[in-house]
């Protein structure tokens, strides 16, 4: 099956990438072109739905052009660079290594042209964290370091060290907890600016039960 699946990929050309997704036209072989808006944020998306679609015709060939349509115009991945149901100002991606982290620093200039921004920011001892901030220096004014209720979690002050010593200049504080960080974050926010937690899917997990929203289960 993988072998047929990168054969028939479909390609795809990118009418509109924006804070609400994207509206694609996927030319899918045996098939033809399905025009559908995904939901999901960032040109990364349209690759993976490439591949899903690809995956998904080669266990059911039957698939059709409507139901292609309709499954990516659903489609949800919790965590992965979406905006909270509750509160429009705030964002959230669980990249956890700096390739993930590249990629979703990339996703935040081109969904969100770049939009500058208070980061609630939390780490685990396990993953490289410095090369995660070299990846994710952006446009952020300030940053809240946390801990997830991770064992594996950096301490809030360790964070808060390795990111003064990458972006020197950029203002660093720290929380008790996810909830208070996203809390303080929020109040610290200027007219048009965001804010992004990320650094680890526990404090993805934390902010969106702070929310008061979100499957976790998916996480």
């Amino acid at each position: 099956v993988g072998a047929d699946v990168l054969h028939e990929l479909p390609t795809a050309m990118i009418h509109v990438l924006d804070a609400r997704g994207s509206d694609v036209t996927f030319d899918v072989p045996g098939v033809g072109p399905v025009r559908a808006r995904l939901p999901l944020l960032g040109r990364h998306q349209v690759a993976n739905a490439r591949l899903a679609i690809a995956a998904a015709r080669a266990f059911a060939p039957a698939l059709t052009a409507e139901q292609i349509e309709g499954g990516l115009e659903h489609a949800r991945w919790p965590g992965r660079f979406e905006a909270c149901p509750a509160e429009p100002r705030l964002y959230w991606d669980g990249a956890h290594n700096p390739q993930g982290a590249a990629t979703l620093r990339a996703a935040w200039r081109e969904a969100l042209g770049d939009a500058p921004g208070v980061l609630v920011l939390g780490l685990s001892e396990d993953k490289d964290a410095d090369s995660m901030l070299e990846a994710l220096q952006g446009p952020w004014r300030r940053v809240v370091a946390v801990a997830a209720r991770s064992p594996r979690a950096r301490t809030p002050d360790d964070v808060a060290r390795r990111v003064t010593a990458a972006w020197p200049g950029v203002p660093v504080t720290t929380a008790t907890s996810v909830a208070e960080g996203v809390a303080k974050a929020l109040a610290a926010l200027e007219p048009g600016e965001r804010v992004l937690a990320c650094g680890s899917l526990f404090v993805v997990g934390e902010a969106m039960a702070w929310a008061g929203g979100g499957n976790l289960v998916c996480l």
